[in-house]
């Protein structure tokens, strides 16, 4: 304990700390500080590179604050990569620090602060020098280096309590080597030697020389001189705060950017709501937008969060923008020929199949009507809400009629063309270019007509679709040839039956399948879903051959 006039004086000294360190500590005396306020970056003027090892993790200083002591569990330690600025220390240096020191099983106590030596023999050299205290209920020792470990006769008169903070402070003169308990000189000893430098690395809690030994505790605001210390200078060390309140800190979100994934026109999005330091226990409520880990869709989402840390609150104020950069699905009609007796001529062709994963889809098309004859190539393009585009090609031919020509038949009748609205229910990728389709009515079997067509092609015309198990009747089956790309199978309803929408179940299997195939089940289905389709607006579903 500080005797009354210490702690006078170190009163006096706090307020003129400054002064004192400015005047005293010139910023080459100072080789390492670290003051472990959530960090274990040097502080000194020098430019040194530290390590970490083992499980490094923060607890509370001196002063009772978050973060602001590094712990030791006995197997971490910091290493200090060899600089030329510690060849400064040739005969004298200080270590201080703030220490808690843990109680451990056989009451062993090892204050090993600081050793610049890797090598497990010790040697004039290794290590360099050292500040390394050991006490348990027997005897105590000092050691600098290899050549100075003394005993420590009267230890049980400053004790170390465990758990407990103090300032340590071990100072290496040109002439003697002393040992500080908050500020009060507890041991010194005569030494007169130099030391002998090397290149290894500086541990701070490990000391490998003659035998592994860590540090077990916490150290608070540990600093290295290249010079010895004064005792006001030990006592205003003591009293110097280099603390960090972190209580308060409250970290706001950035603004993030995502993209949205193929087949959907949304993004699962987390955001930080509380921080992500140990040393602030914030808590946050949304006041506006989604919560983290919700579907954000495509566009700017504002989120507002209230969040509170303590006694203070703060409004955090960010945006999520999910961007879609998929193009639109768009199929062309086929290419044509168009014998024409004079110009010109206006073609009509059918609309383009088109698919978005996500927004309603703006078709443009050129002009129709043709003035002149050969191949004329016509472009489609469709743009969604975001902008995409995809383009599409058909090439239309006029040629014209001449006498050589042979009389040009009468088209023989087409199957209808489907005029309903149309609406991409499903995307599915097959492999195989040929497939079997199978469809019946799903659950009741209520009187449900509907026509099939593939690729803008009808396939089956108004046909009443039955349930799979009825015996009397088959189930609808067509065979179909994909090609590479984008192919539409849609679903015409006629009628809704008499329990309400067209409800058609699907089941799609690669090759040539029977009907016994299709009810024992032999084979498995590679495709399977339910479309339910309305009077006008008809189904569809894009099935994409890799």
């Amino acid at each position: 304990m500080l005797k009354k006039s210490n702690i006078l004086l170190a009163k006096i000294l706090t307020l003129i700390s400054v002064s004192i360190t400015s005047f005293s500590f010139g910023q080459k005396d100072l080789l390492l500080h670290f003051t472990f306020n959530h960090d274990v970056e040097n502080k000194s003027s020098y430019n040194l590179t530290v390590e970490k090892f083992g499980n490094t993790s923060f607890t509370e200083g001196r002063n009772g604050l978050a973060c602001n002591a590094l712990e030791f569990n006995g197997s971490n330690y910091l290493s200090v990569l060899h600089d030329d600025a510690f060849n400064q220390i040739k005969n004298e240096f200080t270590v201080t620090s703030w220490l808690k020191v843990s109680k451990t099983t056989n009451d062993d106590h090892w204050i090993t602060l600081i050793c610049k030596g890797d090598d497990l023999n010790e040697t004039t050299s290794n290590p360099h020098f050292r500040a390394q205290a050991f006490q348990n209920n027997y005897q105590s020792t000092v050691s600098v280096n290899t050549e100075f470990t003394e005993y420590d006769f009267d230890f049980a008169k400053h004790k170390i309590e465990t758990d407990k903070w103090f300032h340590f402070s071990l100072v290496c003169s040109q002439n003697i080597v002393s040992v500080y308990f908050n500020g009060n000189k507890v041991w010194s000893f005569q030494y007169y030697n130099n030391f002998n430098s090397n290149f290894s690395p500086l541990y701070i809690g490990r000391d490998i020389p003659g035998a592994d030994e860590f540090f077990v505790g916490a150290i608070d605001d540990l600093k290295l001189f290249n010079r010895s210390l004064s005792e006001t200078e030990i006592i205003n060390e003591m009293y110097t705060i280099n603390d960090v309140d972190f209580s308060n800190e409250i970290t706001c979100s950035n603004n993030i950017k995502v993209y949205c994934s193929k087949n959907s026109c949304d993004a699962e999005v987390d955001y930080l709501t509380t921080s992500n330091s140990p040393c602030v226990n914030s808590k946050s409520s949304v006041v506006k937008g989604l919560p983290s880990g919700s579907l954000f869709p495509v566009g700017i989402n504002k989120v507002v969060l209230k969040k509170t840390n303590n006694n203070r609150t703060k409004f955090c104020q960010f945006t999520i923008e999910v961007i879609d950069t998929i193009s639109p699905i768009i199929n062309c009609p086929k290419d044509t020929v168009i014998i024409a007796k004079s110009l010109p001529v206006k073609v009509f062709t059918k609309q383009p199949l088109v698919y978005d994963n996500c927004s309603a889809i703006n078709l443009k098309k050129l002009d129709t009507l043709f003035t002149d004859y050969g191949k004329h190539h016509k472009f489609y393009y469709a743009t969604d809400d975001s902008g995409n585009t995809s383009m599409c090609e058909q090439i239309i031919e006029i040629k014209k009629e001449t006498a050589e020509l042979p009389p040009i038949s009468k088209p023989k009748p087409t199957k209808p063309i489907i005029k309903d609205s149309i609406i991409t229910k499903d995307s599915f990728e097959l492999t195989k270019k040929i497939h079997t389709v199978f469809l019946y009515d799903h659950k009741y079997e209520d009187g449900d007509i509907i026509s099939l067509f593939f690729n803008s092609e009808e396939i089956i015309h108004k046909k009443k679709i039955y349930n799979k198990d009825n015996k009397k009747k088959d189930v609808i089956t067509a065979k179909i040839e994909l090609k590479t790309g984008s192919n539409f199978l849609t679903i015409k309803a006629w009628n809704t039956g008499t329990k309400g929408l067209n409800t058609v179940s699907i089941e799609i299997y690669e090759g040539e399948a029977t009907r016994k195939d299709f009810l024992s089940k032999r084979k498995s289905p590679v495709y399977n879903n339910t479309i339910d389709s309305e009077i006008g607006i008809a189904s569809a579903i894009n099935l994409i051959l890799k």
